[in-house]
């Protein structure tokens, strides 16, 4: 057994440790230098000990001990730098995104996009006999803002969504006669829906519907007198979209929407015949969201 304070030749050592000559490693003199067995000695010793059944000494067991400590602090360490890197503040893993976890939260954005409209038109008197009908159609463009808030439960997403824009509904038409002109247009709008929909990581489908109001003009013309009205018509509304996850706090959309108004008052000379217009628009908006939340959730 080597002891403390003896020299200690590494080749000797490899040569009793091997299983045969074959084995043990052939190391040049020059390059294994005697050293110290103060602390290399006494490990290589307890090794020895250990491996081959042999006593170990007092002083041995006192530097397995240290040996053993040494290699469990380091796994310790090791182990504590990793979990403050993914914890701390400064970064790491925490700042990592996992996959879309959930669309719950406040969002807003804002929408463009074409809108198509028809508005019948019926001029009759009081005991329905009918003057003039027909029907305006129109095609604008029309844009606005969104602001809304879903809660996801496993696939499944709700919410509820305000819109609020400009409708373009513009238009005119000649009556049969070609002496009457009606006219339709447009202005602010609004909505509020409900929404269901159907999440798939980063994709959500669904479908909304609820109450929708637009500020209308309508006008008559007959023998060059000129005849208006100004109205908020109250209606529905009811469509569907797609909403793609493009970053962890913007999304982007494509929506369709069916509107449907209400009549508008009865107006027009005054005689007996008056005219109400009954406008309908239908809308594909493109638009962008920003989550408030963030749709990636860091890890925890």
């Amino acid at each position: 057994m080597l002891q403390s304070g003896k020299e200690f030749d590494c080749r000797f050592f490899f040569m009793q440790n091997a299983s045969s000559v074959a084995k043990a490693p052939r190391i040049p003199a020059q390059a294994c230098a005697k050293v110290s067995s103060g602390f290399i000695g006494t490990a290589l010793s307890v090794y020895k000990n250990f491996m081959y059944g042999h006593d170990v000494t007092l002083e041995g067991n006192v530097m397995l001990r240290r040996i053993l400590l040494t290699a469990a602090s380091a796994v310790a360490l090791t182990a504590a730098a990793n979990a403050a890197d993914v914890y701390s503040p400064a970064g790491g893993y925490k700042d990592s995104f996992v996959p879309l976890t959930t669309w719950t939260g406040f969002y807003v954005g804002a929408s463009v996009g074409p809108d198509w409209s028809q508005t019948s038109y019926l001029d009759a008197n009081s005991s329905g006999s009918k003057y003039s009908a027909g029907s305006i159609s129109t095609d604008h463009a029309f844009g606005g803002g969104q602001l809304g808030y879903n809660f996801q439960s496993g696939h499944l997403v709700f919410g509820i969504e305000a819109d609020l824009g400009s409708l373009d509904l513009a238009g005119s038409i000649l009556s049969a006669n070609g002496l009457d002109k009606y006219g339709v247009n447009g202005g602010f709008y609004g909505d509020v829906t409900g929404r269901l929909g159907y999440a798939v990581d980063r994709t959500l489908l669904y479908a909304k519907g609820g109450a929708a109001w637009l500020d209308s003009k309508f006008s008559s013309t007959y023998g060059g007198t000129y005849y208006s009205s100004s109205e908020t018509l109250s209606g529905w509304t009811a469509g569907a979209g797609i909403e793609f996850l493009l970053f962890p706090k913007w999304s982007i959309k494509a929506e369709y929407l069916h509107f449907g108004f209400e009549n508008s008052t009865s107006f027009g000379d005054s005689g007996s015949y008056k005219v109400h217009f009954d406008p309908s628009v239908d809308t594909v908006k493109l638009g962008v969201n920003y989550h408030v939340h963030g749709l990636y959730e860091p890890l925890k």
